[in-house]
């Protein structure tokens, strides 16, 4: 009862955090204007920018189907119920390590309630889905294996979850020297490669199993969608989408100066997401009782993600700290645990007074994180393209600059089948031969330039069309000249 009690109680709360937070419609909240490109994506059956999500977009199609609300608010619904079942899923893995609870309720709530993972779970991103197969990848790797069939399980979600987000190859390391208790008692360890070649054997036959799940992008490619990245039909182009080509150069590319820059975000990042208790909880965690598999895995999740997010040189690479926040909150539920039973040894009647102040202490914190992350009254993404939308010209030729405006109306012309006449063309994405192509079988009537097409070249070919600019600068641009 108590048990059922606990995870009831973590799954309201969360449940209420997330579901007031909830963004009704597109959002630009929480750094989330690749929503547009992701929700039109799963609705035409097209392919997302790289490296082309199949995961994301296979489970966010069914979302999709969901009757409530708007597409957009039943696609940001996926990323909530996928951070819950990430909460869910840590509290019974500090349960199957401590035997305890409120520790594990604190610890799981800690990360539910983290703001990074709590501004991703309101809005239409990979991350939070990103999170929840983490968090899943870690429980099966130390959780009993009874049958050679499990073992396979293991490297089949850890290729489900490259499907994802290629940031989970960084858990590789773990699928070779992470092995599971046989039985319920025994206690996982670490082990050399050469006694335990047909686990690592049958793991990585499971990946394979996984990785399949990316040739749904070249089928979806072949039914020529709008939204249709890299083209993915030839081996060359599906290279490039799904290798994610187009960021390579942001990989450990950061001056020394910068990395030191970053270094000093990471320092603060951490004390926003936990405070200075939770952070001296965890520190404390990190060297608390636990099994040898759970420090070497948790130590390797907090120190890979954050060196590759301190050395990733893009705007918003403070989202790659999830695995680590998780880490941490492995951690402090430790750290609680630890503590409840140095007090019980001594005999103080509260043994668990310190994990009911951290709970409370979180939940009280929440309601000061909320307005920060409330994505609810952010209407900045459907006004923008509600306005462009209702107000160019018949026939119009729709020039956009940035990812926020481009995915808007992607949404609102491709998703949701509005203004039917117009040309919505990403000016960044012109100099792409598939992305010319794309707008080719997209718009039959459109002209494009032989080679090197601008704005100015493919208007200029395209006379009888209104050409239309659009930005938004804190308010909605249209300039039709």
């Amino acid at each position: 009862m108590r048990k059922h009690l606990s995870l009831v109680s973590l799954s309201i709360l969360l449940s209420l955090a997330y579901g007031l937070a909830l963004a009704p419609g597109l959002t630009w909240a929480n750094n989330g204007a690749d929503g547009g490109d992701l929700i039109s994506a799963a609705a035409t059956g097209g392919v997302a920018h790289p490296s082309g999500y199949p995961l994301y977009l296979a489970l966010a199609g069914l979302f999709q189907r969901l009757p409530l609300g708007s597409l957009a608010f039943r696609t940001n619904l996926m990323s909530a119920v996928c951070a819950l079942l990430a909460a869910v899923l840590l509290f019974e893995l500090l349960k199957k390590e401590t035997g305890s609870l409120l520790p594990p309720l604190a610890g799981a709530l800690a990360f539910g309630l983290s703001p990074l993972l709590w501004s991703q779970a309101v809005i239409s991103e990979v991350y939070a889905l990103q999170a929840l197969l983490t968090v899943a990848i870690l429980y099966a790797l130390l959780s009993p294996v009874r049958k050679p069939i499990f073992s396979i399980g293991q490297g089949l979600l850890f290729g489900l979850a490259l499907g994802n987000h290629l940031t989970t190859l960084f858990l590789a390391p773990l699928l070779f020297f992470l092995q599971p208790p046989a039985t319920d008692g025994e206690k996982s360890k670490p082990f050399f490669l050469r006694h335990s070649i047909a686990v690592i054997g049958l793991r990585f036959a499971g990946v394979f199993g996984g990785l399949l799940l990316y040739l749904i992008l070249p089928l979806r490619a072949s039914a020529r969608p709008p939204v249709n990245w890299g083209d993915p039909v030839t081996l060359h182009n599906f290279w490039w989408l799904v290798s994610a080509q187009l960021y390579h150069g942001s990989a450990f590319s950061l001056s020394a100066l910068g990395i030191l820059e970053r270094f000093q975000s990471w320092a603060g990042f951490l004390l926003h997401q936990f405070t200075f208790v939770g952070l001296a909880l965890g520190l404390y965690g990190a060297f608390s009782k636990m099994s040898i598999a759970v420090r070497i895995s948790t130590i390797w999740l907090f120190t890979s993600f954050s060196l590759f997010a301190i050395t990733y040189a893009y705007s918003d690479s403070d989202v790659y700290m999830l695995p680590a926040n998780l880490a941490l909150s492995v951690w402090i539920g430790l750290s609680l645990e630890d503590l409840s039973a140095a007090q019980m040894k001594k005999r103080y009647r509260w043994s668990q007074l310190l994990s009911f102040i951290f709970l409370a202490g979180l939940l009280v914190r929440s309601l000061y994180l909320f307005p920060e992350l409330d994505a609810s009254r952010d209407s900045r993404a459907e006004d923008f393209g509600s306005r462009v939308i209702a107000s160019v010209p018949q026939n119009a030729l729709v020039f956009t600059n940035t990812d926020k405006e481009t995915f808007s109306l992607w949404y609102f012309h491709y998703a949701l089948r509005q203004r039917p006449d117009l040309a919505i063309i990403a000016s960044g994405l012109l100099p792409f031969d598939w992305y010319q192509e794309s707008l080719g079988s997209t718009y039959p009537d459109l002209t494009l330039p032989g080679s090197f097409p601008r704005p100015e070249t493919v208007a200029a070919e395209n006379p009888s069309r209104p050409a239309c600019f659009v930005a938004y600068n804190n308010q909605t641009e249209i300039e039709c000249p």
